[in-house]
């Protein structure tokens, strides 16, 4: 029964998920592989017995190292979880080889695990015909479903029986669905060790094949965005273990020394998200451990691998973890780290009956801290979940109550006392440096933000836009303080605002003050070109009005710029074009009630054939003057129009721009106006039901324009009008719309 408890209980620790998807340090995985660990614990009591292997110094000297690892930095939780989860496989692993005979396991264990991987393929398969984006199966993610599937094909193949096919097939098409990268590779290793022993004069010639398949990938692949960012990340890796040769910077090194030399190109790709992980075990290991723990991976890789050298299976399962390890990280991952560690039970080993108490009790208490370590971290990320889903700050209260050191809950909830505990664990985490900022002064805040990035994150997007803002305000505070100077000293208000716009800053304010002063003195050119800056910096009311009243003067002086009106235009909702417009017309109604029309007295004897023409005459000179008073005002309210009616076609609009036109002396040109505008009442009213209305608007329209059925807008309003509703197509066909 022992025998089955530990082929079996690897089966629930790997299948085990919870209902939202991913399994990566999750509580459920952890807790069924402490359970599976825990059992194997239990047989090797029932067998008396400890099993050290020919692998076992190198298996914990390399859990040694990376305890080291971990005790040369800040203690993060899931730094600490992961290594213990290791301790407790490593533990498990020593108590399994003692409780299960050789020959038993030689002989069921590729079964078991070759319909693990049949099961897992099956169940990948399933998520990608019912759509999941990404087939996973019950790892937390497609990479590392890959990967597993990867390992586990090496079993299903050395399986006996005639099942062994069929196996292989479903593991291999669960491999092909998760579409990984790193999983084919990982399985080409493995099949490349498996084919070795077919032919065994071309042994290396085949093991050499793999580090080419590599390169040639590499080459396929090098203009992918996925690789040209994992390649950004092992260079950083690479650089930072050059660094620090002999120990590395410590566990999560990586992740905290980063931030500071992430590039710009990275950043775009990668959108911005944070960085935990080099993606490649061995630089990885280079980068937190130097050359130590590079060597006590490596060790432990080519201790497993001379000690499997006469078995297939195990050594090809071993291959592909280790090709996935160039890829990926399946050291952080429960599952793959638990099917990394099953080959290395069929090397060859003794017994001892000495030590058994102590290493029970040992695995005990790896498994027994690993367990509520994992099961609260479940709990502390379900509340963080649901405080973003209802943002009730009871549940970031709740997070951090469960795990005092959940980044997320702490950044999330941003009290001073949660942030000194979060920079005392991850002194390089740009969040919590820019959550701390932002709370300061402005004049504090700007030198803090310039600092997190100069020290931890160069690219940190949330720190440049507050910076950004933080400028833009101190440089209006200081426009706004100079402005009144311009009244009083132009010179000095010139000089110092010239010093505020030199640094560029993002806001508009101090490029439209210069423009104000400029009009003071006249200069168009210099008004225009200011104008232009604060356009391109945030268009706003106030910089179309000052666009709008600058170009109105220079109308008023024969000097038009119609681009000019049309981007402030452009800038103002239709509310403010309307209130302009009216502000417009109104002007020029003013004018035109200001100075009447002309009157000429008859003389005596005078022909009324002389006096008519010598009146028509008055009032053409009258007309033609006060056109060119109200010509300014006429032209912006036509640019204005011109703006709205293209914004929001409308009978209304149509009618404004008609006057604004015939104020200017088109007057064919605004009698075409006001035929479209008659034609849209017409529509509205055939909406409506209203026909005779129709009839009157649309017969009016004709007289105004004959050629009215032919304008463009006329076309394109009627098409949308009748389009997809019979009742009204037949409606527009009864008054003569469609002839």
């Amino acid at each position: 029964m022992t025998r089955w408890a530990f082929l079996l209980l690897p089966v629930a620790g790997i299948l085990a998920f919870d209902p939202s998807g991913g399994l990566d340090g999750f509580a459920p995985k952890t807790f069924a592989l402490a359970l599976m660990a825990f059992a194997c614990v239990a047989c090797s009591l029932e067998a008396r017995r400890i099993a050290w292997s020919r692998v076992s110094f190198a298996l914990w000297a390399f859990v040694l190292v990376r305890g080291v690892m971990l005790l040369r930095s800040p203690v993060p939780p899931h730094s600490l979880r992961a290594w213990m989860l290791l301790a407790a496989l490593a533990l498990a692993h020593h108590a399994a080889c003692a409780a299960v005979p050789r020959g038993f396991l030689r002989s069921r264990a590729p079964l078991v695990l070759g319909g693990l991987g049949a099961a897992l393929g099956l169940y990948a398969l399933g998520q990608r015909i019912t759509g999941t984006p990404q087939a996973y199966a019950t790892f937390a993610n497609s990479s590392f479903a890959g990967a597993g599937l990867a390992m586990l094909l090496p079993w299903a193949l050395a399986a006996r029986g005639r099942w062994r096919y069929a196996l292989a097939g479903a593991c291999l098409l669960g491999l092909l669905v998760t579409k990984s990268r790193g999983g084919a590779l990982a399985a080409a290793a493995a099949v490349a060790v498996l084919v070795s022993y077919r032919v065994p004069r071309a042994r290396w010639a085949i093991l050499a094949g793999i580090p080419a398949a590599v390169v040639v990938l590499a080459l396929l692949l090098g203009k992918s965005e996925t690789v040209e960012v994992r390649l950004t990340w092992y260079r950083a890796a690479l650089a930072m273990g050059l660094d620090h040769p002999a120990l590395g910077l410590g566990a999560d090194g990586f992740a905290r020394e980063y931030p500071p030399v992430r590039q710009e190109r990275e950043w775009e790709l990668h959108q911005g998200r944070a960085v935990h992980s080099a993606h490649d075990d061995y630089l990885e290991s280079f980068a937190e451990g130097g050359l130590l723990g590079l060597g006590a991976h490596l060790f432990l890789l080519a201790a497993a691998a001379w000690a499997l050298r006469r078995q297939r299976a195990p050594l090809a399962s071993l291959a592909a973890f280790a090709a996935a390890s160039l890829v990926d990280l399946p050291l952080r991952d429960p599952s793959l780290l638990a099917l990394a560690l099953l080959p290395l039970a069929f090397a060859g080993r003794r017994s001892v009956r000495r030590g058994v108490l102590p290493t029970t009790l040992a695995a005990l208490l790896a498994i027994g801290y690993s367990i509520p370590v994992a099961l609260d971290h479940w709990r502390a990320d379900r509340a963080v979940g649901q405080y973003l889903a209802t943002r009730d700050r009871s549940h970031l209260d709740r997070a951090l109550e469960l795990e005092p050191r959940n980044p997320d809950a702490l950044i999330s909830r941003s009290r001073p006392g949660d942030l000194d505990v979060l920079l005392g664990m991850e002194p390089h985490h740009a969040g919590a440096h820019y959550n701390r900022a932002i709370r300061l002064p402005p004049e504090q805040a700007l030198p803090a933000l310039e600092e997190i990035l100069l020290r931890h994150d160069p690219h940190h997007r949330l720190t440049r836009k507050r910076i950004g803002q933080l400028r833009d305000e101190e440089a209006d505070r200081r426009a706004r303080e100079i402005e009144p100077l311009i009244g009083t000293d132009p010179l000095k208000a010139l000089s110092q605002l010239e010093a505020v716009v030199r640094d560029r800053p993002g806001s508009p304010g101090p490029y439209l003050i210069l423009a104000r002063l400029h009009r003071r003195s006249g200069n168009a050119d210099a008004v225009d070109r200011w104008l232009r800056e604060a356009e391109a910096r945030g268009p706003s009311d106030e910089i179309a009005g000052e666009r709008l009243s600058f170009e109105h003067e220079e109308l008023g002086k024969g000097r038009a710029n119609l681009p000019g009106i049309r981007r402030a235009a452009a800038m103002l909702s239709a509310e403010a074009l309307r209130a302009r417009i009216d502000a417009r017309f109104a002007a020029a109604r003013a004018i035109e009630e200001a100075e009447p029309p002309p009157e000429v007295k008859r003389e005596e004897l005078e022909e009324p054939a002389e006096y008519a023409k010598r009146l028509m005459e008055a009032r053409v000179l009258w007309r033609a003057g006060l056109q060119k008073r109200t010509r300014a005002d006429y032209v912006v309210a036509r640019v204005l129009a011109e703006e709205l009616t293209e914004r929001e076609p409308s009978a209304p609009h149509m009618h404004l721009l008609a006057r604004a036109v015939r104020g200017q002396g088109e007057l064919d040109r605004a009698a075409q106006l006001e035929a479209v505008a008659l034609f849209l009442e017409t529509l509205e009213a055939l909406a409506q039901g209203d026909e005779a209305t129709a009839r009157r608007r649309y017969e009016r329209a004709l007289r105004a324009y004959p050629g009215l059925a032919d304008e463009r807008t006329v076309k394109e309003a009627l098409r949308l009008f009748i389009e997809g509703n019979d009742e009204r197509r037949q409606r527009a066909e009864a008054l003569g719309l469609l002839k």
